[in-house]
C-alpha cells in the first residue's frame, strides 16, 4: 500500500477531506526539502502568518483537537461505506460540530488526517508550518523512555509540524511542552503507518499502530496517520520569532530574521553532532 514518492515541486495544495465520490490529490510519500517548495511558497523567506485558532476561556485551542459537540461513532467493524483515506483505508467519522469545550488530549480523526496528510500545515492554525531551507519544524513532549533522539535517524509521530508563532504559543499553553520538549528541523517526512481500532475476525477490538503495508489494515477504522521524520535536527530551543521595538510593538525585520536564527542553530546543532 505504500504510494509512490513525488518530488516537492510536484506537491499538490494541502490535501481536505471530500466526499465519498469526488476525486482528491495524493500528496507526496516522501517529501524532502530541497529543491522547489510545495505550492510555489518560498517558506524560506520569511515567517508566514498562519490563521489564529479560537479560543476557549481566553486559551487557544489547536485546530486538530476534538471538542465536546463532536461525537465519534458506536464501535464498530468497517463497512463499505465508510468514508476512506487516500490509503484505502476506512476512516473513523463523527458527527456534531467543534463546539461546547475542547477535549485537549484527543485529536479529531477528519481534521488530523487532513493536517498530517498534507506534511506542510501547522497542527494549531491550519496554515503553512515553518519551514527554512533545512526543513520543518517540529514540536514534540519530551519522552524519557525514548532513545536520545539525537542519535536516532527517525523520530514517529501523529502530531503534525507548527509554524514558528504557534509554536511558541503552545510552549507557553500546554503542560507538557512547558516542562520538557524537542525542537525538532526535519528534512524528510514519510507517512508510514496508522493508529486505530482494529476489528479482526473473532477477536476483540485492539488499537493498534499498523504500517502501510500490513494486511490487516483492511480490518482497521482508522484515527490517526503517524509520520516518520527523518535525519531530524535537534535544537536547544525555538528560535526567538519577534523582538519588540521601542513602542512595544512586533518588529518586521525580527520577523523575517527568524529563519536565519533557525538555519543558524541547525547548523550549530549539526557541528554538536559530528564533534
Amino acid at each position: 500500500m505504500a504510494r509512490a514518492p513525488l518530488s516537492p515541486a510536484q506537491a499538490p495544495v494541502p490535501y481536505l477531506m471530500a466526499c465519498r465520490d469526488e476525486e482528491q490529490e495524493r500528496p507526496p510519500a516522501i517529501h524532502t526539502m530541497n529543491g522547489p517548495t510545495a505550492a510555489g511558497i518560498n517558506y524560506a523567506d520569511g515567517v508566514l502568518q498562519c490563521p489564529d485558532p479560537v479560543r476557549f476561556q481566553g486559551k487557544p485551542v489547536p485546530l486538530i483537537l476534538a471538542w465536546t459537540g463532536e461525537e465519534p461513532p458506536a464501535p464498530a467493524p468497517p463497512r463499505e461505506t465508510d468514508i476512506r483515506s487516500i490509503d484505502g483505508v476506512r476512516w473513523e467519522t463523527w458527527t456534531g460540530k467543534p463546539q461546547g469545550e475542547p477535549l485537549w488530549t484527543v485529536h479529531h480523526p477528519a481534521r488530523q488526517l487532513e493536517l498530517m496528510d498534507s506534511r506542510t500545515r501547522c497542527l494549531v492554525g491550519g496554515g503553512p508550518a515553518h519551514r527554512t531551507r533545512s526543513g520543518l519544524l517540529w514540536l514534540l513532549p519530551a519522552d524519557p523512555t525514548q532513545a536520545d533522539p539525537r542519535s536516532t535517524t527517525a523520530i514517529r509521530t501523529a502530531n503534525p509540524p507548527l509554524c514558528l508563532r504557534h509554536a511558541h504559543q503552545a510552549q507557553r499553553h500546554c503542560r507538557r511542552l512547558a516542562v520538557e520538549c524537542l525542537v525538532l528541523v526535519v528534512p524528510e517526512v514519510e507517512i508510514v503507518a496508522v493508529r486505530g481500532t482494529v476489528h479482526r475476525p473473532g477477536a476483540d477490538p485492539r488499537w493498534e499502530e499498523l504500517d502501510l503495508d500490513h494486511p490487516d489494515l483492511e480490518f482497521m477504522v482508522g484515527q490517526q496517520l503517524v509520520a516518520e521524520l527523518r535525519n531530524p535536527v535537534v535544537l536547544r530551543e525555538l528560535p526567538p520569532l519577534t523582538s519588540p521595538n521601542r513602542k512595544g510593538n512586533e518588529s518586521p525585520s525580527a520577523q523575517s530574521s527568524a529563519p536565519a536564527v533557525l538555519a543558524k542553530q541547525v547548523t550549530a546543532a549539526g557541528s554538536e553532532v559530528s564533534s
